[in-house]
């Protein structure tokens, strides 16, 4: 599959400065031709020198108590590729030219910071992304590989695991540390009797992502499959709801509008280790970025769906139920949905912000024939190992 760009193009020199004193900023002329402009008050604000910016723990000593902001530039030069500028205030910045070009305020380079921040998603192709599990373990470019997928396309399949108890924490680990929830860290799936949550039945589970009701939503999700049911019955189902949410957007916008736009009420009630549970959330079903375009996270789970349906008018609840199983349906929608078997010794990866899965029911019985361990990880930490690996094998390969 596509990997996004890391960078580490050999960026211009800086040949010229300006100051544009009318619009308070200084105009960088670079060996390419190109120029670029920068606030007075945001060069100063991000100076590079050891008495405002800490090379150590990279981050600014600057106190915003001292920031000037009629603060005037009173000489300016361009010594050893960067440039200095002497204020009003008696301080002199300076900032390197590779630094000041990845800071850029065009488009371009603004685009390429976007990539640090966020993968550019992508759905699902006939075969779906996977990895070996003891090349996921030993190599670091493997575990990048790994982790740049599950961002692009939200599911990746490990094969190759070992058919014991304890993977999903090695995994997890390698990243960075187990999400914990009132389920606790990780958790097993054996069907036991009156359970306390559907999940360890033998019954069907219907699509649905993991904990609607929690604000900091578990944001990623690993299904080890230590045993599978070898009968008939126990498939895996899962479908991307972010590509459903797109389909509705372009074919019926007034259904996704309301799906976006109409909180819903999540709720559990849960007995875990002699401690009762009491989670509830007010969130739409699908969730939109402050750019109103960008679809960041998707709720659903009908177990979870709560009768108090506090926040939507009431003229709005049936056409509300129509928007609902109309998604509902798309994601069952074979164009969206794939149902296949997990090996034992096999792993699934789910982005819990954007993947449904559910299972096929299988025969009941006295002893053990499915055994499935799982555990989350937060985005945060999948995010920030992927970056770190990005900068390190980038600096192996320029050396």
């Amino acid at each position: 599959s596509s990997k996004p760009s890391t960078g580490g193009e050999a960026t211009c020199k800086i040949v010229a400065a300006e100051h544009l004193h009318a619009d308070g900023r200084v105009q960088v002329e670079w060996s390419s031709g190109d120029r670029s402009e920068y606030p007075w008050v945001w060069l100063r604000d991000n100076c590079q020198c050891p008495q405002c910016f800490h090379p150590v723990s990279l981050s600014r000593t600057f106190k915003l108590k001292e920031l000037d902001l009629k603060l005037k530039p009173t000489n300016t030069l361009i010594e050893d590729g960067e440039l200095r500028v002497s204020w009003s205030d008696g301080h002199e910045s300076r900032h390197g030219s590779s630094w000041l070009q990845e800071r850029a305020f065009e488009k371009q380079p603004r685009a390429k910071r976007t990539l640090v921040h966020r993968v550019p998603r992508q759905y699902w192709e006939a075969s779906l992304p996977s990895v070996d599990w003891t090349r996921l373990l030993q190599e670091d470019a493997m575990l990048l590989q790994w982790l740049l997928l599950v961002e692009q396309y939200g599911l990746v399949l490990v094969h190759g695991v070992p058919k014991h108890s304890g993977c999903v924490k090695l995994l997890a680990e390698r990243v960075a540390f187990i999400k914990r929830t009132h389920y606790g860290r990780d958790f097993s799936v054996i069907a036991k009797p009156n359970p306390s949550n559907v999940s360890y039945s033998n019954n069907a589970l219907a699509l649905h992502l993991d904990l609607p009701y929690y604000f900091y939503k578990p944001g990623v999700q690993l299904i080890h499959f230590v045993h599978q049911y070898e009968g008939e019955g126990g498939d895996s189902l899962v479908s991307d709801a972010l590509q459903v949410a797109e389909h509705m957007r372009q074919h019926v916008p007034h259904l996704f509008h309301l799906l976006t736009t109409v909180p819903v009420d999540w709720v559990d009630h849960a007995t875990e280790d002699d401690r009762e549970y009491f989670k509830t959330l007010k969130m739409p079903i699908l969730c939109l970025e402050e750019d109103r375009q960008t679809i960041w996270r998707v709720n659903f789970s009908q177990p979870q769906r709560d009768s108090f349906f506090s926040e939507c008018p009431l003229d709005k609840v049936c056409q509300w139920y129509e928007a609902l199983k109309t998604f509902h349906d798309l994601l069952y929608d074979p164009r969206f949905c794939r149902t296949f078997k997990m090996e034992s010794g096999s792993l699934m990866t789910l982005d819990n912000l954007r993947v449904t899965h559910g299972r096929v029911g299988y025969p009941d019985g006295g002893e053990v024939k499915r055994h499935v361990e799982g555990c989350y990880i937060d985005w945060d930490e999948m995010l920030s190992r992927r970056r770190v690996l990005q900068r390190r094998l980038l600096h192996q390969t320029e050396q």
